[in-house]
């Protein structure tokens, strides 16, 4: 926790990143602020163009955020919370203690995780607290849909969080299945805010309810992450496959962006629902939460394949990505999997990693290897098999990456090849097809170009 102090020390003046963990953990930032860093968060960050390639270390450009002012947000210090502003007076009265300065949680995480990488330490964590769900979508990953008998009790939930405070880790992401499915979330989340963990929560709102929202106030959620499928009934019914959850989505949206949470709407673009990502913006702009989508989709982590038959060609993604971007001035938000210069260089086994609801640690949700069992081994020491997981993993003769003209605007992760192949250097043809056409559509926009 050395280096975590070091950081505490340079912009608050306190040794104990504790006394910073109870001032402002999980406290909402203001939602109509952004934050937008660059690799090093010492140097304001800078958009990209979002059809320019994408270099080592840059943000990807598989998920893109939209600002519901029309416009990229600023980094660097917003205005501080009344939670670090309160913290702060009731230090500066103390003759005891030093002078505490006012400091934004996004912009402390954002070096916290620059210095994780630098030093190979985990600062986040996604916790899939359960496969069950009570929608049925065409496109989804989640491999029973159900909550079976093995997955994690409560004690055991909480000696796993008890485990990450004392690794360092500093957000937790829970999500599912559908979290809400779990009758004892008030106990998960209140431990958590005990720990002086961020909270984060990815939902499809549709069981949202008055006191889930009352309960995200109380434990300071970070951010709330909610999918939407379509912007329309038989649409949105079309991709979950369940009647009336349509009605349910948008009671439980309008709940949560009534509340002063930091809402993100994001959509799974598909060729079902494509052609409302427009609507769906729409929808989020309304109710003054930031909007997201995202072409990403992935086979079940079982290895079947059927979800990618819902994939967009890659002309279709270059094509929604020209109306988009320069229409409402958007920004890649992180998409931490791509192959332009390590093996694997995304945040992986560096600074994050995954917790299935059976208790298996794995480099992440759509990476589900090696399934270090939390039942019988410890976090930190599943951290290190993640770390040698990591540096063991070798390309073959069919690695093409290090040639390939166009591998700077390649979405492709490791986990992509991994989970449709089984061999994490195959090159896919979709990736290879839609790095090719964001390249030459770079070309006809350079400005350089001769006429």
């Amino acid at each position: 926790m050395g280096w975590i102090g070091a950081v505490c020390r340079k912009h608050i003046g306190a040794d104990d990143c504790a006394l910073l963990y109870s001032a402002w953990a999980g406290a909402p930032p203001d939602r109509d602020t952004e934050t937008v860093h660059s690799g090093n968060p010492d140097t304001p960050a800078s958009v990209p163009s979002p059809l320019g390639p994408r270099r080592r270390r840059d943000h990807a450009g598989g998920t893109r955020i939209v600002d519901h002012d029309n416009a990229l947000p600023k980094p660097g210090f917003s205005k501080p919370d009344r939670h670090s502003r309160f913290f702060a007076q009731s230090l500066s009265g103390a003759s005891h203690c030093r002078h505490m300065k006012q400091l934004d949680p996004d912009t402390f995480l954002a070096e916290i995780s620059w210095k994780a990488r630098q030093r190979r330490h985990p600062d986040s964590v996604t916790f899939e607290l359960t496969y069950g769900c009570n929608l049925r979508c065409v496109h989804c990953f989640n491999p029973t849909h159900r909550a079976l008998p093995q997955e994690l009790t409560t004690k055991e939930i909480q000696q796993i969080l008890n485990q990450l405070a004392e690794l360092g880790i500093l957000t937790v992401t829970f999500t599912g299945g559908e979290l809400g499915t779990r009758p004892d979330l008030q106990e998960i989340f209140y431990h958590t805010r005990q720990l002086g963990l961020v909270i984060r929560v990815l939902t499809n709102a549709t069981r949202v309810t008055t006191e889930f929202v009352h309960l995200l106030h109380d434990v300071g959620a970070g951010q709330v992450c909610v999918s939407i499928y379509g912007a329309t009934a038989a649409t949105y019914e079309r991709m979950t496959t369940v009647a009336g959850s349509y009605v349910a989505f948008r009671r439980g949206l309008t709940l949560l962006a009534s509340s002063t949470i930091p809402i993100v709407v994001r959509m799974p673009v598909t060729s079902l629902n494509y052609e409302e990502i427009h609507l769906c913006r729409s929808i989020a702009e309304e109710l003054k939460c930031k909007f997201q989508y995202s072409f990403d989709l992935t086979p079940i982590v079982t290895g079947d394949l059927t979800p990618l038959q819902y994939r967009l060609s890659a002309e279709t993604k270059i094509r929604i990505d020209q109306d988009m971007l320069p229409q409402w001035g958007s920004a890649p938000v992180e998409e931490p999997c791509f192959t332009a210069g390590e093996f694997i260089e995304c945040a992986c086994g560096h600074t994050r990693f995954a917790i299935t609801p059976y208790g298996e640690m794995n480099l992440c949700t759509a990476f589900p290897i090696p399934r270090y069992d939390l039942k019988t081994g410890t976090v930190r020491e599943g951290w290190e098999c993640l770390k040698r997981t990591i540096d063991e993993a070798h390309p073959n003769h069919r690695y093409e990456c290090p040639t390939c003209n166009v591998r700077f605007y390649c979405r492709q992760g490791r986990n992509d090849a991994w989970l449709e192949t089984g061999d994490m250097s195959v090159c896919l043809p979709h990736y290879q097809e839609w790095a090719t056409l964001e390249h030459r559509t770079h070309a006809l926009l350079d400005p350089r170009r001769p006429a």
